[in-house]
């Protein structure tokens, strides 16, 4: 009996202790968010200014170590043409590539199908959503059947068929242009003009955006300030966050 008494405090301390360890590791998570640079990028699939960013300052970004331990990188895929149609008798809108063209597949990878494969890799999976933004900016779907081009970087990427076929699903369903449609609302709110637009810590200027156009790993390594920065960054950074210079020289003009 008193054997049965010890084990069962034994097991008591024990699940104590890992409850402790796992609160203690989800608080040093918290803080290892909350450090971390934001970066929003609102992009519009095939866009060639987007394509040409994401391959070049943003893919040197990824390939860096240390880099996602710096930065919470958001993707926000934009697309802003409406198409109405008629659904049970009532009219609702849906939103559909930006670009068209009458001799191409009117759909190829828009807003709606990156909306729904970065909803199913997940928030927590940033390197692996841009691994597959990046597959697909990298090959020329316009000239290519869209569905062997998202299984191809899916399986890239690692994703499972499982995964693959929920993007698929997800795509030509209500979910899937609701993903779409939430994304443009938020587009909206922060007054976006133009694609791609880049918010760092909730700021957008055209200083922040010539840096990050420059090196985006460079501009996180120059406002983070956590303790977790990357031994690939330079030992100093200068970063102009602000368009002081900007509004001085229209000052000056007018």
């Amino acid at each position: 009996m008193i054997l049965g008494i010890r084990n069962i405090r034994a097991i008591t301390v024990y699940v104590c202790l890992v409850m402790a360890l796992v609160e203690v590791d989800s608080i040093l998570a918290d803080t290892s968010r909350r450090d971390k640079v934001k970066v929003e990028l609102y992009y519009m699939p095939q866009c060639p200014g987007c394509r040409q960013l994401i391959t070049t300052s943003f893919s040197e970004a990824f390939q860096t170590p240390g880099f996602s331990d710096m930065a919470d990188v958001t993707f926000v895929p934009w697309g802003k043409a409406f198409l109405t149609v008629e659904s049970n008798g009532s009219q609702e809108q849906q939103i559909i590539q930006h670009q068209q063209s009458q001799d191409q597949e009117q759909r190829v990878f828009d807003n709606v199908l990156e909306s729904c494969a970065l909803h199913t890799i997940g928030r927590n999976r940033q390197d692996q959503q841009f691994a597959y933004i990046e597959c697909i900016d990298r090959t020329n779907t316009f000239e290519k059947d869209p569905s062997k081009v998202d299984r191809s970087c899916a399986k890239v990427v690692g994703l499972s068929t499982r995964q693959t076929r929920d993007i698929e699903a997800c795509a030509v369903s209500r979910e899937g242009h609701d993903l779409a449609e939430k994304n443009l609302r938020q587009s909206e709110m922060i007054d976006m003009e133009y694609a791609p637009w880049i918010v760092v810590d909730r700021q957008h200027t055209h200083a922040i955006e010539d840096s990050v156009w420059a090196s985006l790993f460079h501009h996180v390594c120059g406002v983070y300030s956590g303790p977790h920065r990357s031994e690939a960054c330079p030992e100093t950074t200068t970063i102009t966050t602000d368009d002081d210079d900007d509004k001085d020289l229209i000052a000056e003009q007018l």
